[in-house]
């Protein structure tokens, strides 16, 4: 065997072991490392598992939720949904439910991959507002589904914008 067809047969297998995939859905094989594949931008589109059908009414209803990743380390996440109130009808004692309007919450963020496990550190004005675990079990160029590790009612699928 020549040092061409050597240094072909080395690559070939650093390549293969060096880039399997830490996620139980895939990609089984990826040039690009997680954390180049999740800097960006995404927004979800679907859910499974428990709350889904909860959470799938809620973005029927204009409910989104964005995330942001930046290559350092940081990011943001912005979600907006409906604002509903309430009026109770004194002639057939029932309430009615009245939409009236749509707000927007964006906070910063840092972020962190560690194998499959994504931890979000999410501020508000400055002050850490949350900490949210989630793990990873899909990660593509395009796709992204996770669940949070201590709440895992749902998985949320996203799609890279």
């Amino acid at each position: 065997m020549n040092q061409t067809q050597s240094f072909s047969l080395f690559l070939v297998a650093l390549l293969t072991l060096g880039s399997c995939s830490k996620f139980d859905d895939g990609p089984a094989l990826s040039l690009l490392p997680a954390k180049a594949r999740l800097t960006g931008s995404w927004e979800v589109v679907d859910f499974t598992g428990q709350a889904a059908p909860d959470l799938l009414q809620q973005l029927e209803e204009g409910t989104s939720l964005t995330l942001e990743f930046d290559r350092g380390g940081e990011g943001n996440v912005v979600d907006t949904y409906p604002l509903y109130d309430y009026y109770f009808d004194y002639q057939t004692y029932q309430y009615t439910q009245v939409l009236i309007g749509m707000t927007t919450n964006s906070y910063s963020m840092e972020w962190e991959l560690d194998e499959e496990i994504l931890e979000m550190k999410l501020y508000e004005d400055g002050a850490l507002f949350d900490y949210v675990e989630w793990e990873i079990t899909r990660l593509t160029n395009s796709e992204l589904e996770m669940t949070q590790k201590y709440s895992p009612i749902a998985t949320y699928i996203f799609e890279k914008n």
